[in-house]
């Protein structure tokens, strides 16, 4: 019976350990499987990762002064009630099982079963059920830590991977651009995936094109596509590039080879990684650095920082705006409705592209604005896009405007938030047709110290803009919350909910035919309260 028992600890120990690895590891993933990120949030998430009911196991030690079968008992008993008593709380965005996450799920299950092995090799009769409850205890209660082994563990393995998967994209991409492909990178604080899906949109109709999807923009995201996704039959390839820390653009762009660069942005965005705004500048700029030599650069004249990039490059390149006509490309006579905008693309050669675009918003606008610049270096004809625009359609979740049945229009904005886009995005709120207009916002986040400001200042000028506004995380809006108290925002139209579904469950409660909301940001699962 003593073998009965010592399986009946194992087994219920390792069920509840599996349980709260597939949690870690959906921590780990969204933290970019980034060992110091993963431990920073550890570090800040402490309720989350530290169970004061894992011990409770331990409780079983006292039965060993009856017997170790009475021990064994008590002990399965706790084990059981901690996999029932398990916090179960709804995913935004649930573990991907994909190849590199079965790995660790094996490492991170193999520690578990040597950790509950040792007591059944090494350890006297007389101690064995003492060593293996505490070993069951131990590798619950340190879940997270053995998937930090894990990954550290599985890393050597795992660099091994990408580096022979990005050596055979950069090769096929490579044999691409021999047979004719144009390759085309876009970097940026912000502004990169519209830009992007605008790009695609207008070159569509002339050249065979590849763009990487959604958010793929990392140097796997985009080793994965040019992989699966690239043939000798495509004409041109766009491929967006996202940076958290310094040399990701480089690696980025030594991978993709490009020959027409595009930076949309430089601002405080991912400051916890870089650490200051000269930092992102450098990181984006790397872009310029690995563009080819005959290549062409496209530099967003109304962002400070990168007119200042603009004006320092060597490479051939151009300036856009939105407003002013001091760049290359620039807009004129802007007329903006509820409806959309209607303007003119004043081109360096004189020429003149008439727009008319169901687009709200100023940033929008300027994306567009690049992607025009874009598609004229490429030689697509001006009333080509022309025509395009009148159909053009956002990148998902992005200023993304939609009608449901009951009559509610929603702003969806919900992808991320950079203090640009959240302002712009509330301007838009507050121009359209409707009733009363919601906000439903957790905030910025990754803004370093400028952090509470940012947001402070955002919460007063959504004050100004919004009828109702429901913030999501008591602790990361608070600087939200004071600047609404400041300006004496009403009490009675403000609520502050724990997570995303309490808060839109709120909203469903209060929303009527005609209304208006806006969904500015939705956080990972990572920031939940």
């Amino acid at each position: 019976m003593t073998i009965i028992y010592a399986l009946l600890i194992s087994i219920t120990a390792f069920v509840y350990f599996y349980l709260k690895a597939m949690k870690a590891l959906q921590m780990l993933q969204l933290n970019s499987y980034r060992n110091e990120r993963y431990t920073k949030w550890m570090s800040e998430n402490k309720s989350k990762v530290y169970f004061l009911s894992d011990i409770l196991p331990l409780f079983g030690l006292l039965g060993l002064l009856i017997s170790p079968f009475v021990a064994a008992i008590i002990s399965i008993a706790l084990f059981i009630l901690l996999i029932q008593l398990r916090p179960k709380t709804k995913e935004k965005k649930p573990l991907a099982v994909t190849n590199r996450v079965k790995r660790l799920i094996r490492t991170t299950l193999g520690l578990g079963i040597l950790l509950l092995a040792i007591p059944y090799l090494l350890l006297s009769e007389a101690w064995f059920f003492y060593f293996l409850i505490l070993a069951g205890v131990m590798i619950c209660f340190r879940t997270y830590f053995v998937v930090l082994l894990a990954n550290v563990i599985n890393r050597p393995f795992e660099k091994r991977i990408n580096d022979r998967f990005v050596n055979q994209a950069k090769a096929k991409i490579d044999d691409c651009k021999k047979n004719g492909l144009k390759v085309i990178g876009i970097t940026g604080s912000y502004g990169k995936t519209s830009t992007k899906y605008f790009i695609n949109q207008l070159l569509s109709h002339k050249y065979n094109t590849l763009m990487t999807p959604g958010s793929y923009n990392t140097k796997i995201g985009v080793t994965l596509v040019a992989n699966r996704d690239l043939s000798l039959l495509h004409e041109v390839f766009i491929a967006e590039m996202g940076a958290k820390q310094p040399n990701d653009i480089k690696e980025l762009g030594e991978l993709a080879q490009h020959e027409i660069a595009i930076l949309t942005a430089i601002g405080p965005q991912h400051l916890e990684t870089f650490g200051s705004i000269d930092n992102v500048r450098k990181t984006k700029y790397e872009l310029i650095d690995t563009l080819s030599d005959d290549g062409v650069a496209f530099f967003n004249y109304d962002n400070e920082i990168v007119r200042d990039c603009a004006r320092v490059t060597k490479k051939r390149n151009f300036t856009y705006s939105a407003k002013d006509k001091n760049a290359d490309y620039y807009v004129s006579d802007l007329t903006i409705s509820a409806r959309g905008s209607k303007f003119t693309i004043n081109t360096p050669n004189g020429s003149k592209i008439a727009i008319e675009t169901k687009l709200l918003g100023e940033l929008n606008i300027l994306n567009l604005v690049a992607a025009v610049a874009v598609a004229d270096e490429l030689d697509v004809p001006h009333q080509q896009m022309s025509g395009v625009a009148r159909t053009l359609k956002t990148a998902e979740h992005r200023l993304e405007i939609k009608k449901t049945a009951a009559g509610i229009t929603i702003i969806d904005d919900a992808f991320n938030s950079n203090p640009v886009g959240s302002k712009a995005a509330v301007e838009i709120l507050n121009m359209m047709e409707g009733n009363t207009k919601f906000l439903i916002t957790p905030g910025m986040v990754e803004l370093g110290d400028e952090e509470y400001n940012l947001n402070y200042q955002f919460g007063k000028y959504a004050a100004e803009n919004c009828d109702y506004i429901i913030l999501v995380g008591k602790k990361q809006t608070e600087p939200i919350q004071k600047a609404l108290a400041d300006v004496n925002f009403p009490p009675d139209k403000l609520f502050v909910a724990k997570d995303f579904f309490e808060g839109n469950a709120h909203f469903q409660t209060l929303a009527k035919a005609g209304d208006v909301v806006l969904y500015e940001n939705d956080l990972p699962d990572t920031y939940n309260e």
